[in-house]
């Protein structure tokens, strides 16, 4: 018991308490942090959010609030502003980035975009000195998609950001944080330790009993459902994107090819069921 009044275990976590004291007090409303920085970093040259010739320095949209243009605007801040200038980079060394994290496993790769398991870096501080040391042990773990700025179409990654983390529902995999470097765009996601439904075919020899089809399909329906609920259609449905949490539910996953449905889409789609 000595011990642990004598050391305590920090990690990006106390960094982000900081930020909600002094902005979010209040965290239903106003804009979020990514809008704020959006509105402060708005035309500034800023070689550590870069992201090549033609490509807007920010991809990732705030969750809440309007685009940066307009929230600049409706702030009315000046680059010129040195205090403000002053808030921004201390918002920013306060931000969650990928130095927060150590790679455990790499859990799949595509083309433009690998997934990892990550567990967050735990500092250990004593209570009367500064931090002694950073470990990973102890900390929690997520799975770190990180895709390349070069690769990956800004619209693509946005959208994919933007349905994740309006999820509300268990059936979507949730998006814990977001940010991004010179050249890759990252977001940490919850971890599913069950796998995915290809992996429990496999195990299966490639055929669910008509017990287990008849649950994952059903739990499949709802999920997809529930997308659409949103206003979405995800267009790559396939065992790959379908993972199971610790208890065998599914989640849905990877809306890097979802799309938006419009009016006219939903008109289509009751009239194509009705008929």
């Amino acid at each position: 018991m000595a011990l642990i009044s004598l050391f305590q275990t920090r990690s990006f976590h106390s960094r982000l308490a900081k930020i909600r004291e002094k902005m979010f007090r209040n965290e239903e409303a106003g804009l979020s942090l990514e809008g704020f920085l959006d509105a402060l970093g708005a035309g500034q040259d800023d070689p550590a959010t870069e992201s090549g010739p033609g490509t807007p320095s920010r991809l990732l949209t705030p969750v809440r609030g309007s685009s940066a243009a307009a929230s600049a605007h409706t702030l009315g801040l000046k680059d010129s502003d040195a205090r403000i200038k002053s808030d921004l980079a201390e918002y920013r060394s306060l931000m969650v980035n990928r130095g927060d994290f150590e790679e455990v496993a790499v859990l799949g790769r595509g083309h433009f975009a690998t997934v990892s398991l990550v567990r967050e870096k735990v500092s250990v501080h004593s209570a009367s000195s500064s931090p002694t040391k950073t470990r990973g042990g102890g900390g929690k773990v997520y799975a770190m998609k990180k895709m390349s700025k070069g690769g990956v179409p800004a619209t693509r990654a946005r959208l994919e950001r933007t349905v994740m983390s309006r999820a509300k529902s268990d059936w979507l995999v949730k998006l814990r944080f977001a940010f991004q470097d010179s050249r890759f765009l990252y977001l940490v996601m919850e971890y599913c330790p069950g796998g995915d439904l290809r992996t429990l075919l496999d195990r299966h020899d490639g055929k669910l009993s008509e017990d287990m089809a008849r649950f994952y399909l059903a739990e499949m329906t709802l999920a997809i459902h529930t997308v659409h609920l949103m206003g979405y259609v995800h267009r790559d449905i396939k065992p790959e994107n379908v993972l199971l949490d610790r208890f065998g539910h599914i989640k849905l996953a990877d809306f890097g090819s979802a799309e938006l449905v419009t009016s006219i889409s939903k008109t289509s789609l009751r009239s194509d069921f009705n008929a």
